[in-house]
């Protein structure tokens, strides 16, 4: 499941979807919400087939580029709302993850260079 959302720069409510965009983020700091432009051909078919002609307009989408819900015009939705449809960032590796929950130091065996000279 991805969310995206289709707003134009030029647009009088531009300023309200960069807030928007901005308070999510902060937010929900590891939750992705793609940005599109209506005139993106990209998604054209995408607008077409899932009828998301008014702007801004956020679409959660399922695997098979389907709408599962949106939200358009008017109000901007509830940051939460959005965020439950949203995938997370890419996940870090199993040994970032061990290392950043498992912090202590590494103690090293002592090598010959370390033993006090005797004389």
């Amino acid at each position: 499941m991805r969310t995206i959302i289709i707003y134009r720069e030029t647009d009088d409510y531009y300023p309200d979807v960069r807030n928007w965009l901005a308070d999510f983020s902060r937010r929900y700091p590891d939750k992705v919400i793609e940005e599109y432009s209506p005139d993106d051909v990209k998604i054209d078919d995408l607008i077409r087939v899932n009828e998301l002609n008014k702007f801004p307009a956020i679409a959660a989408l399922d695997n098979q580029n389907k709408v599962v819900a949106r939200w358009t015009e008017d109000m901007l939705p509830k940051l939460a709302d959005v965020a439950y449809y949203s995938e997370e960032k890419a996940e870090r590796s199993d040994a970032e993850k061990f290392s950043a929950n498992n912090k202590h130091e590494v103690i090293e065996p002592p090598t010959a260079a370390d033993k006090p000279s005797v004389d």
